[in-house]
């Protein structure tokens, strides 16, 4: 019997998520049944401030740490994919389950209890920390290649090639662009803008479909999603600055720490460092706060330089 403790940090769900994938019938399921199981069984563990929405996205954090977990548990070997959007657990997770009965918790590495090192997919570049609608991530080119591999292998689902504009190529495959950025991190409320920054980055081909042919990646100027996201993201400076000198009133201190990260990704480092001046330490969950203290000063230190 395992004793776990409330839930505080993502890696407290890895175990309780093979837990319960080893129970089910032909060990596993689909997402939306293991998240619905999992909560049954695991609900009065899960902290509240892992059940608020993140800004822009359609996840409870709990849900959106599954999601992401599952990629990295895939890659140590531990579920695997028999179909698309089944998640199981593999005959090496449930012998690391018989060999640790009583473990709550992986090694900090994520391995399988330090029984070889986790799985890697080769891909381009190196890996990337970066900020999207407010989650603070770290991708790496392993990570998408092998989700787009795993759909590769196990067929595509209609989204997968259901794009009007954006394709990524992965092994000379095009692929929704949003739609395998949204299958890696378990973001569903993002722009193609965010996905394809984040993707480009990483070293992954983007082409622009345009009447059936494949157009230069660099058009000249931005259009549709991306002209409607450096829109939004003017009128948010545009809001950030009259706040700053005081034309607008203080919104709250949650949306105080997303200006700073907002700030941060644009490279508004002054305007971070001022922002995070105004955030009541005691309003707010003390791992927005310190994470937020981490990013303003990174800004502090770069405003300065």
């Amino acid at each position: 019997m395992r004793a776990y403790a409330p839930f505080q940090e993502r890696r407290d769900y890895a175990v309780p998520l093979l837990e319960l994938l080893a129970g089910l019938p032909r060990y596993g399921a689909r997402k939306r049944t293991v998240l619905a199981r999992f909560e049954a069984q695991y609900g009065h563990l899960i902290a509240l401030e892992h059940w608020a929405r993140q800004p822009g996205g359609s996840l409870p954090l709990w849900q959106f740490w599954l999601t992401s977990l599952r990629v990295q548990l895939g890659q140590a070997g531990l579920l695997d994919a028999p179909r698309w959007g089944v998640w199981r657990i593999t005959p090496t997770g449930l012998q690391w389950l018989e060999d640790h009965p009583s473990a709550t918790h992986l090694s900090p590495s994520g391995e399988a209890g330090g029984r070889g090192r986790p799985r890697r997919v080769p891909g381009p570049g190196g890996a990337l920390s970066f900020t999207v609608q407010g989650h603070r991530l770290l991708l790496s080119p392993e990570q998408v290649t092998a989700v787009a591999r795993e759909a590769l292998a196990n067929g595509l689902p209609p989204e997968a090639t259901r794009y009007h504009s954006w394709a990524v190529v992965v092994d000379g495959q095009r692929l929704g662009l949003r739609w395998l950025f949204q299958e890696v991190t378990g973001l569903d409320d993002i722009t193609t803008y965010q996905a394809r920054h984040v993707l480009e980055r990483l070293g992954f081909e983007c082409v622009r479909e345009k009447g059936g042919g494949r157009v230069a990646r660099r058009s000249r100027g931005p259009a549709g999603e991306e002209a409607a996201w450096l829109e939004a993201a003017r009128r948010e400076v545009d809001t950030i600055r009259a706040l700053l000198a005081g034309r607008a009133p203080l919104p709250s201190h949650e949306k105080l720490c997303d200006m700073v990260q907002f700030c941060y990704t644009l490279e508004l480092y002054r305007e971070a460092s001022s922002l995070f001046r105004l955030v009541d330490r005691d309003s707010v969950h003390p791992w927005l706060y310190e994470r937020t203290r981490r990013v303003a000063a990174v800004c502090e230190g770069r405003a300065s330089s």
